[in-house]
């Protein structure tokens, strides 16, 4: 009796991981897919590749430009490092460009797939359980978030950071570490606004 209890308790966190686990792999596959990066997706690789390479192509530092916020090139530089192995691909470690734009797609596919959490936490707010699993369900395999999030774009980080910036903030329901979870959307909102210039909003509003 009581293993069916727990298994009934632990139920949506399973539906969630599975969710999460089809996701990552439609991501991927759409990812694998497409061809080349284009328009945005080529600057923001560019800045990745100054960052590597501590050599910046205008006046101001290494991957900065003061219209095009620096958080998500700075994602795909780490993500490069971290992820790149030297192969016969390679010619320049880390900083060459196919190894910039795996990494570039590889950041979205992680955060589009972790996108379902905050989704199913704010989805559970208003309708309970099922409705944050039916969210989570329709972010996992809505169209257009599968597409960003297989692009080098930073609209899928932004929207990553935004909704889980939503999520942590405190509600009725759940009065405990409320000055913690406030502290912790007040960074992801931070997030955002690094990864594209209307997250500024986010802190405003806020504030």
């Amino acid at each position: 009796m009581k293993s069916s209890h727990r298994l009934q308790a632990r139920f949506p966190a399973l539906i969630l991981g599975a969710l999460v686990v089809c996701a990552a792999a439609v991501r991927i596959g759409t990812a694998a897919r497409i061809p080349c990066v284009e328009t945005d997706a080529a600057f923001y690789g560019r800045l990745a590749q100054e960052m590597l390479l501590g050599e910046a192509a205008g006046s101001g530092p290494p991957g900065f430009h003061p219209a095009w916020p620096s958080f998500y090139p700075w994602l795909t530089a780490s993500f490069a490092i971290l992820t790149g192995t030297p192969d016969t691909v390679d010619t320049a470690g880390p900083a060459d460009p196919r190894r910039v734009e795996r990494a570039a797609r590889l950041v979205n596919v992680i955060l589009g797939s972790l996108l379902l959490l905050p989704v199913f936490h704010l989805g559970r707010r208003v309708s309970r359980t099922t409705g944050g699993l039916l969210a989570a369900f329709l972010t996992a395999f809505h169209p257009r978030l599968i597409f960003f999030s297989a692009q080098a774009l930073t609209e899928t980080a932004f929207t990553f950071f935004t909704v889980t910036s939503l999520a942590l903030l405190p509600d009725r329901d759940h009065p405990r570490f409320a000055w913690f979870r406030i502290a912790a959307a007040a960074v992801s909102a931070g997030l955002a606004a690094l990864t594209r210039p209307e997250g500024i909003l986010l802190l405003i509003t806020g504030a």
